[in-house]
C-alpha cells in the first residue's frame, strides 16, 4: 500500500514530504542525500551502504540499495546538465 507521501511523490517526484515508518520513502530521502551523491560521484559508497543498513537491515540491505538506486534514477541524481 502506497503511503500519502509516497503518492504525492508519483506526480511532484521532488516532494519534500515524508513519511518516517514507509520504506519507499527513506529510499527517495536517501537518494537525495550527501552520501548518494557521492556514491554517484565515485567519492565512496559506504557512507551511503551504512545509511541503507541502518533503515533496511544487512538481511534486506539488497531491497534497500535497489529502492535508492531506483530513486536516484528516477531523480537524474547526478546527471550532468
Amino acid at each position: 500500500m502506497t503511503c500519502p507521501q509516497c503518492a504525492i511523490a508519483e506526480t511532484e517526484i521532488r516532494s519534500p514530504l515524508f513519511k518516517s515508518n514507509c520504506d519507499n520513502c527513506a529510499a527517495r530521502l536517501l537518494a537525495q542525500g550527501l552520501a548518494a551523491w557521492r556514491a554517484i560521484n565515485a567519492r565512496t559508497g559506504v557512507d551511503l551502504q551504512s545509511e541503507i543498513e541502518k533503515i533496511w537491515g544487512v538481511e534486506r540491505y539488497a531491497e534497500g540499495r535497489r529502492a535508492v538506486w531506483g530513486w536516484m534514477q528516477r531523480l537524474d541524481i547526478g546527471k550532468t546538465v
